[in-house]
């Protein structure tokens, strides 16, 4: 999913989140949503967290 999410980066730029939620509120799937990206979660020193990578050497962890 990490690649999936900087394969669309690279096609579409990067995602406008604003422009995302609307397009699900409008039913469409990730394919026809251009600024759809994967959320990942993972478990960080024992807690669920979700991360959120903007640059392949950034990553932001939120709990």
């Amino acid at each position: 999913m990490f690649f999936t999410n900087k394969r669309r980066d690279k096609k579409y730029g990067p995602a406008n989140k604003e422009s995302s939620n609307e397009a699900g509120m409008q039913d469409k799937t990730e394919f026809e949503n251009k600024d759809f990206r994967y959320v990942l979660w993972g478990i960080v020193e024992g807690h669920q967290c979700s991360i959120s990578i903007e640059k392949s050497t950034d990553a932001k962890i939120l709990y």
